[in-house]
């Protein structure tokens, strides 16, 4: 019968099947079978080969394999098999001029058959018979099927469609795919045509063909194109056998394309119809096959590249967000598929339904997180050009964390460890065992948001488990409130010996804790919600200084410390040392009597405390040579101990660069032991020191630092150190942390990208880099203290220089300016300028000159001299004023972290002056200012929070910024400070805080503390009133110019409060506020004029004032100077500038303008009447509850004026404007009130009672109804 084997997998063979059925075959028969042979397929020519199988799945008692040739022919045999050895011995004699070979066994036993048998490994034994001499004949033989091929107009205008593409490898991948895609696979192989293709045309009409018809059509294509290409045979299924064949084509059942692209060769299957990536992107076909490349020329077999990853097939990514640990989580799953893996998943999303993608990606998490659901469908995307697939969904997790025993817990399912092993049931066999996924590597990556009040700060772990199967990696980090994971998995061969099976299984219990388990985070971690305001650095400084002042005054009795009080006194001197700008403990600490005290200490059991202690503190305090010393008077100093880097550091920066590497090779040596651990945490600190040294990194060192440029914290910081990425790079990755995980990579990573610059000499980009931890760096670091002590080494000095700076001290500048002018150091030059811009240091200022000198400081990168340049340029000194250009010099210097210059940038977007207003980056600048310790930042700061006009409210922000303020000594901050206890914002009222605080400012000679503490002795708040200290107080402010001190003495003089009644004070004091430009005082002043008060009557004396007043934004002096024009009070009438005047003054919120610019728009007065807006400007007005407003509404509907005439509303408002007595009004409501009836004016009456100011009015809430 004629029935086809493989027609379900689209092949036509041609084949013919004989069924046979036999009488009385029972159960232990043997049968026996004789056939025979003759002839073959003519595509072979006049050259045989074929190969036999001998023994096979069943047991065979006699097996006969007889041969017959012409004696003359050469033909080869050989026996092949990897199991069975037994020697098959031939009988060899002639017949009549032929040559017979026979074979011959017995009771052949069955080879079992075993799942998972490699590719390469032949269980059975065949005989392979050839008459080709060598592969040379080989590839001849089949060179002839594949002629080359003359352009037809079909392959012509396909061809001229790919070289459109814009390069070679373009062209190339573009004829692939087409082949692949528009060419469907199917076998037509009939006769020669086994082996013999059809031709490229036939192909292209029929648009189909299978491996052979395909590949010689691409290989014509390209060829075409100008690019060297060959069909390529192998057998599809034992790929790695053909080396250890008889040369024969027999073996061979498959063909590729092999093609040489900018020289290198690549080999491509053209019926993968799947693929879509350029084809330097596409994995490798067959990687490592033995091939015969079709030309006439080949004379071996090719060996076909071998797989080398770069990057894991398989990459399963989770984020999951906890905002709550007793809510609701959200998982962001990413799936990411490379190479085969690629296409395999091409070929499974293309074509597959949205409802399919859901079920598969449910299927991920349905086990480990019960109730899970899909918050949208999920997304898959094709990168082609990566050759990378893409799948991502978004989940939600119905209260996935546990808590137990104090921690916190989250399971996890890796996915990318299961079957990829597939260790069978039965141990012992015979074959070797085909892993699943042969050499298979697969990544895991986990993050965890938890609460955003986890501020974890855990060092790096990396630990690996390796096997002679497998390795796995892990490398895992908690930082802030991110856990960040990652778990690299690689299966390393393809197939291992049967004997190895039973050790595969044993090692394979060791993959348990990466398959699957829960990931777990301590309660010790878990902040006051409240602080998740503050940035780490904040609450390091905010709680160091509490510390500090608790143990500054006790320490300072201790003559004999105890374990705990030497450790709390070197950390105090650490804060002081490291904390100068916060808390000016660092000169306050004298650490050489610290040290004396120390050492004074002869207690063994304190011994290695008060070394590691002297040492820390000599370190942060720059005394390397004393820190060396120090640290090796331990002894021994343990290897492993971290203090070693300290030791290695101390003895770099003391100009022992071999005794430092050496130390480092200890410490080495005692915490690298093991290949399976490195650690992490202190390889960058080693990295740098190599790298400073000029020492070449160790091989291995360099392997880990270039490996995973984007796994977990700190790699890509180590990437970055070996140049595998740019600082730049490294900069934009922490922008994809959690805030405090982000906070915490930055401190480091800024240090080590100042450390880079060193080594490679660029001094300029390193100062930048360390300049930064003044603004940003957490305090009490390693980094921190470090990244100083490297802007010290950094300040560039001479003898001239440090010369003028003690001619300088001594008020000599005539010789300081000598000094400096022969000084290389641009510091000097900066010096030069200020003496030339200060008044009186040389005489008069010389602005040109200090501008000169400015500009030479500023082209060698001096940040005091571009901010000064800047103020030059805002004030018009000694150059044209020029908003922009001062931003720009002030820009120049922020980027230096320069503190002043951060403040000037932050004001000028503060107020949108020289740039566009931006309150969030005004924020942002005087942050950074005030972190650098700038006192008048860190004030603002304070008043904006404290605020609440411009940015957000926030009073425990607005609490620190003072406190910082005020110990650096400044008094503003102790005054605002005071504000917030005064008004309990933020904290409880406590009057006599408030007062504590303003004292100490107003101590300090601040004169709005002054102020305050005036006020407070006043009115007896926090402190009994005691009229003659307010008034000495109150006169001290005013000495010092504070014009509300004038406004309030001036008005305790008018009404004798505390002072006897003096109208004349009262009167100079007002002008001279006044005079200096205080607005609210020229308003005052004004009035006193318009009305005689304790001066000579003077209406134009009182428009001039309120005229100024009012140019300054005083709304209620626009109003009032409006009222005098419009109504000619002294001054002759305006209605026109009345108008300008009562619009300045509406928009600044003056209720009593808005109504009177109503009456002059109803009645176009001074304006062209328009009653839309003098309703507008009446409801602005009443909205503020003014009752004359009320009134101009209820005219306007009694009379009906713009507004249809409603008698209810109209009697509305006149019940609203209950101030006005007016009889003409009361008139007029009554005479409304008539028209209603009683339930209407009940209504009424009831809605003018209920209306409360900031609620809309009667009328809008019709409207809106």
């Amino acid at each position: 019968m004629q029935r086809e084997t493989a027609m379900e997998s689209g092949m036509y063979g041609g084949a013919t099947t004989v069924q046979l059925l036999l009488d009385d075959v029972r159960v232990g028969d043997t049968l026996w079978v004789t056939y025979s042979t003759e002839g073959l397929n003519p595509v072979f020519g006049k050259v045989w080969a074929d190969t036999f199988s001998w023994d096979g799945a069943y047991p065979v008692d006699l097996r006969r394999l007889s041969v017959m040739y012409p004696k003359a022919r050469q033909i080869q045999w050989r026996t092949l098999g990897d199991f069975r050895h037994d020697a098959i011995t031939p009988q060899i004699d002639e017949i009549n001029g032929q040559r017979r070979v026979r074979f011959e066994g017995h009771d052949l036993a069955r080879v079992e058959y075993e799942p998972d048998i490699p590719a390469d490994y032949l269980p059975v034994q065949f005989i392979q018979f050839s008459e080709y001499g060598d592969w040379h004949s080989v590839a001849s033989w089949a060179a002839a099927l594949f002629p080359k091929v003359k352009p037809s107009p079909a392959l012509t205008a396909l061809v001229r469609e790919f070289n459109k593409e814009p390069s070679e490898e373009a062209r190339a991948s573009a004829a692939l795919h087409w082949v692949q895609h528009e060419v469907r696979y199917f076998s037509v192989s009939i006769g020669e045509n086994s082996h013999r293709p059809q031709a490229p045309d036939t192909v292209l009409a029929r648009r189909y063909g299978d491996c052979k018809d395909k590949s010689y059509l691409l290989v014509t294509l390209l060829n075409q194109l100008g690019i060297e290409a060959h069909p390529v045979l192998l057998d599809s299924q034992s790929w790695k056998v053909a080396k250890r064949l008889l040369a024969s084509p027999s073996w061979f059942d498959h063909v590729i394309v092999g093609v040489k692209l900018a020289g290198k060769d690549y080999y491509v299957d053209p019926t993968r119809a799947s693929q879509v990536s350029p084809i330097s992107k596409l994995p490798l076909s067959f990687p490592g096959a033995e091939g015969l490349v079709v030309d006439a020329a080949t004379a071996a077999l090719t060996q076909l590249p071998q797989q080398e990853a770069t990057e894991p097939s398989y990459e399963h990514a989770e984020r999951v967000v906890v905002q709550d640990t007793e809510g609701d989580a959200t998982l962001d799953a990413t799936e990411t598929y490379r190479g085969n893996y690629a296409d395999w998943a091409r070929e499974r999303f293309s074509d597959s339904a949205p409802e399919d993608h859901r079920k598969v990606m449910l299927a991920l998490y349905e086990k480990t997180y019960p109730g899970v659901t899909l918050l949208e469908d999920p997304k898959w995307q094709d990168i082609a050009q990566e050759n990378r697939v893409v799948m991502t969904a978004r989940f939600s997790l119905p209260k996935p964390v546990t808590h137990k025993e104090k921690w916190y817990q989250l399971a996890f399912d890796s996915q990318v460890i299961s079957d990829s092993l597939g260790i069978p049931d039965k141990l012992v066999r015979n074959f070797p065992f085909a892993l699943p996924k042969g050499k298979y590597w697969g990544r895991y990556r986990m993050q965890i948001v938890w609460p955003e009040n986890f501020d974890a700060k855990d060092v790096p772990i990396s630990k690996q488990i390796d096997t002679p199967f497998f390795n796995v990696a892990e490398n895992y980090i908690t930082r802030g409130n991110l856990f960040d994971y990652q778990m690299d998995y690689r299966v390393k061969e393809d197939s291992i010996p049967a004997t190895a099976l039973p050790d595969l299984q044993k090692e394979s219990k060791k993959l348990n804790e990466f398959a699957s388990g829960d990931f777990r985070e301590s309660e010790s971690v878990v902040l006051p919600k409240d602080s998740v305001q503050f940035t780490i650095r904040q609450r390091g400084s905010a709680g160091d200084m509490r510390w500090i002042q608790d143990k500054m005054q006790a320490y300072a009795k201790v003559s004999k410390p105890t374990t705990q009080e030497v450790d709390d006194m070197c950390t105090m001197v650490i804060v002081g040392l490291s904390d100068k700008e916060l808390t000016k403990n660092g000169d306050k600490i004298n650490t050489k009597e610290m040290i004396r005290l120390l050492r004074s200490e002869k207690d063994p059991a304190l011994a290695l405390g008060i070394s590691r202690c002297i040492g820390r503190i000599a370190f942060a305090s720059e005394d390397y040579a004393l820190s060396e010393q120090e640290y090796e008077r331990i002894k021994p100093l343990p290897a492993n101990d971290p203090s070693m880097l300290d030791l290695a550091w101390a003895q770099y920066y003391s100009g022992h660069a071999e005794q430092a590497l050496a130390t480092l090779a200890r410490y080495r040596a005692e915490t690298c032991k093991s290949a399976d651990d490195v650690e992490l945490s202190t390889l960058p600190t080693q990295i740098a020191l190599w790298q400073r040294t000029g020492t070449p990194l160790p091989d291995s060192v360099l392997e880990i630092a270039r490996a995973m440029p984007d796994s977990p914290w700190p790699h890509p910081l180590l990437a970055m150190q070996v140049g595998a990425i740019s600082p730049e790079q490294l900069l934009r990755y922490t922008n994809t942390l959690t805030p405090a995980a982000r906070e915490r990579a930055l401190d480091e990573a800024w240090f080590f990208i100042g450390e880079r610059y060193l080594a490679e000499g660029n001094n300029f980009e390193a100062k930048k880099a360390f300049r930064w931890y003044l603004v940003n760096g957490i305090r009490r670091v390693h980094p921190y203290l470090q990244a100083k002590a490297e802007l010290h080494r950094l300040a560039e000095s001479d003898e001239a220089y440090v010369a003028g700076l003690a001619a300088y001290d001594k008020k000599d500048y005539a010789s300081a300016l000598a000094d400096w002018e022969r000084s290389t150091v641009p510091a000097a030059k900066y010096k030069v300028g200020q003496l030339y811009y200060s008044d009186g240091l040389l005489g008069a200022h010389d602005y040109a000159k200090a501008l000169e000198w400015f500009r030479r400081a500023a082209d060698a990168h001096d940040d005091d001299a571009e901010n000064q340049i800047g103020i030059m340029y805002l004030l018009g000194k000694g150059v044209e004023k020029d908003v922009s250009k001062a931003v720009e010099w002030y820009r120049r210097a922020a980027d230096q972290y320069n503190a002043a210059a951060l403040n000037n940038l932050a004001y000028r977007y503060r107020y949108g002056s020289g740039v566009d207003k931006d309150l969030a980056q005004a924020r942002l600048l005087y942050t950074a200012s005030a972190e650098a310790g700038f006192a008048e930042a860190q004030t603002t700061l304070g008043f904006l929070y404290s605020d609440g006009s411009e940015m957000p409210a926030n009073y425990p922000l607005a609490r620190y910024w003072d406190a910082r303020a005020m110990m650096l000594g400044d008094a503003a901050g102790s005054m605002e400070l005071g504000y917030l206890y005064e008004h309990g914002m933020g904290v409880e009222r406590d009057l006599v805080k408030a007062w504590q605080l303003y004292k100490s400012s107003a101590d300090d000679g601040d004169k709005v503390g002054q102020f305050d503490v005036a006020l407070a002795y006043a009115n007896g708040r926090g402190t009994p009133v005691d009229s003659a200290l307010a008034v000495s107080w109150m006169e001290k402010s005013a000495a010092q110019g504070y014009a509300s001190a004038k406004l309030e003495l001036s008005d305790w003089y008018r009404y004798g409060n505390h002072v006897g009644r003096d109208a004349q004070k009262s009167i100079d004091l007002l002008r001279s506020a006044a005079e200096q430009g205080s607005a609210e005082a020229q308003r005052l002043l004004a009035h006193r004029f318009l009305d005689g008060e304790g001066v000579a009557k003077d209406p134009a004396a009182a428009a001039k004032y309120f005229q100024s007043s009012a140019e300054q934004g005083d709304a209620s002096a626009a109003a009032s100077l409006g009222m005098m024009l419009e109504f000619g009070q002294g001054i002759e009438t305006d209605p026109v500038a009345a108008v300008a005047w009562y619009k300045k003054a509406a928009d600044g919120g003056n209720a009593i303008a808005s109504n009177n610019l109503a009456d002059m728009y109803e009645k176009g007065n001074g304006v062209a009447q328009d009653y839309a807006l003098a309703l507008s400007l009446y409801r602005k007005a009443a909205a503020k509850q003014l009752p004359i407003a009320f009134i101009g509404l209820a005219k306007m509907y009694d009379d009906g004026r713009y507004v249809a005439k409603d008698p209810v509303m109209a009697y509305t408002f006149y019940r609203m404007a209950s101030g006005e007595q007016k009889p003409e009004w009361i008139t007029r409501r009554d005479r409304v009130a008539s028209q209603l009836s009683a339930d209407q004016r009940a209504l009424a009456d009831a809605s003018a009672a209920d209306w409360k100011e900031g609620m809309p009015l009667p009328d809008e809430k019709t409207a809106s109804n």
